[in-house]
């Protein structure tokens, strides 16, 4: 699996009104499914709140990072959401967030090793305050896909 096939401009969306962690999962959800990236949304969801169930997946600054492991996983991808306005997140550090990257992860034999490897890399250049900025302020999808995948 390549970089650029886990995520495309396709899969980020940028200044979008949601106001709670589940419009986000469906927003964000919707856009797989009608990608087909994903074969159900509902089972997909499913996937993203039994993770959250495990412990929060909000970080800090104002990031979250959902992931959800799902036979409903056509492509494992790679995707990220911008929201015009901050909303409520368990989250390390108790704020608000307006950035999301989330994780679609087929069942598959290899899907584990795989999406340990990208969760690695992308949580690493998202530890660098200056990406999160760059995320927050960019309109550039291209740019924001050699960001994260770096």
């Amino acid at each position: 699996m390549t970089d650029n096939y886990v995520m495309t401009e396709e899969t980020i969306l940028l200044d979008i009104d949601a106001s709670n962690k589940h419009e986000v999962f469906e927003i964000m959800s919707e856009n797989l499914y009608r990608l087909k990236r994903i074969s159900s949304k509902e089972k997909f969801i499913r996937s993203l709140y039994e993770r959250e169930s495990q412990g929060e997946t909000g970080v800090e600054l104002g990031l979250a990072i959902p992931h959800g492991k799902s036979e409903a996983v056509i492509i494992n991808t790679l995707s990220m959401c911008r929201l015009n306005k901050s909303i409520e997140w368990e989250t390390l550090d108790d704020s608000p967030v307006d950035i999301i990257v989330m994780f679609a992860v087929s069942k598959g034999e290899n899907a584990n090793d795989e999406h340990l490897d990208l969760l690695a890399k992308v949580a690493g250049n998202l530890s660098e305050s200056e990406i999160l900025d760059f995320l927050k302020i960019s309109n550039d999808k291209s740019d924001i896909i050699k960001k994260l995948l770096s």
